[in-house]
């Protein structure tokens, strides 16, 4: 007997995945130098955050919808988190235009190592709310 897929199991694999290969690009992103290898970093990682960002705050079956009906009192928490994607997004593109400039070298890594080290601490944040909305959902929280 086949068993029905779980949707909600598909996307936690795949929102777990994603943290995957952000990680991995991001830290490519951060020892980069040559300004060819960046472009392609950046053209896998920009539509990855993309979608991930946009899964992650989807009103209705989203990760931050579940969060803010558990523990409404994340709410504040979780707009700091979709702001700091705002900030992620324009941190590539701006990576991406230094990236066009000649000689960037030494700065395209410095700006790189800045996107790296946001990224891992906005997932840091991020895994603290959702773990304390899961927590308080079991009652364990309290």
């Amino acid at each position: 007997m086949k068993r029905k897929p779980n949707p909600a199991a598909a996307a936690r694999k795949r929102l777990l995945e994603d943290h995957l290969e952000i990680s991995r690009l991001s830290g490519e992103v951060s020892k980069t130098t040559d300004a060819k290898a960046m472009l392609a970093h950046l053209a896998k990682l920009k539509p990855l955050l993309e979608r991930h960002f946009r899964e992650e705050e989807a009103e209705f079956d989203g990760l931050h919808a579940g969060v803010r009906k558990r523990t409404p009192e994340q709410t504040l928490a979780l707009k700091s988190l979709e702001l700091d994607h705002t900030k992620l997004l324009e941190m590539v593109g701006k990576l991406r235009v230094l990236a066009t400039k000649p000689a960037a070298g030494k700065t395209l890594c410095k700006h790189g190592s800045e996107l790296h080290e946001f990224l891992c601490t906005h997932e840091a944040r991020e895994n603290e709310v959702f773990l304390d909305s899961i927590w308080n959902e079991i009652g364990e929280g309290d």
